[in-house]
This record gives C-alpha cells, sequence and structure tokens, in this order.
C-alpha cells in the first residue's frame, strides 16, 4: 500500500493534475481512497503554492488586498504595455489616430502614468475614527 502511495504521488507529480491520471487508471474509487489518506487530492494546495510564487514574482496578480483602483490601474498598465510592444497594433493605432508610430509610442508611455485618473480619496476606517 505504501509502494503504491508513493508511486501514485509519483504520477501525480509528474502528470501536474489528478484528472488526467484518474482518467487512466481503471480503479477510480481505491486511487481517490489512496489520493485522499496521502492528501494528495487537493488540487488547490498545489495551485495556491504555484499563485503565491506568481503573485511575489509578478506585481500585477493582485492579492486579496487589492483595491479596484489597483487592479484596474495594473489591468490598463498591461495592456498599455502589450500595445507599445506588439508594433502591429502600435501602427494601427497610429494609423487610427493619424500620427506618427513615434508619438503614438510616447502617448501610450504618457499615458501609463495615470491610466484610469486620479486615485479615489481614503476613507477612514471603522475603527480610525
Amino acid at each position: 500500500s505504501a509502494v503504491i502511495r508513493e508511486y501514485l504521488a509519483q504520477l501525480i507529480d509528474n502528470f501536474g493534475t489528478t484528472e488526467l491520471l484518474l482518467n487512466e487508471i481503471p480503479c477510480f474509487t481505491e486511487v481517490v481512497e489512496i489520493l485522499m489518506a496521502t492528501g494528495r487530492a487537493n488540487v488547490n494546495v498545489s495551485l495556491s503554492r504555484n499563485w503565491d510564487h506568481l503573485q511575489n514574482k509578478y506585481v500585477g496578480t493582485g492579492h486579496p488586498d487589492t483595491s479596484k483602483f489597483e487592479w484596474l490601474v495594473n489591468h490598463h498598465r498591461d495592456s498599455l504595455a502589450s500595445h507599445i510592444g506588439h508594433y502591429d497594433m502600435l501602427s494601427y493605432f497610429a494609423v487610427a489616430s493619424n500620427e506618427s508610430i513615434g508619438r503614438t509610442k510616447m502617448e501610450l508611455i504618457e499615458k501609463m502614468m495615470s491610466p484610469v485618473g486620479p486615485p479615489p480619496a481614503q476613507t477612514q476606517e471603522d475603527g480610525n475614527e
């Protein structure tokens, strides 16, 4: 039983998800019982570890305390950076606005400073009155 558990743990690590593995093994209920016993059936644990890593690596992924304004700023900045980075999209914007590509690029970079306007007014928390 311990050998099977270790083998299944290695398979899950190799496959990345339990769904692909469960479709390949005919003894569905036994596999689920073993997975539950080893604690490997919870795919969310693996996802949360990866999500924490991504949140630490990339600023724009946010966190539970991210405000709507911060999320919008990150979203707009990412979009503007993507438009600047893709030359075809940048040239499309330049032709549509009847401006040069350089001027359009400069305007998009300037817009990245404050893409959604000024931040909302700070409100006091209920406990800080």
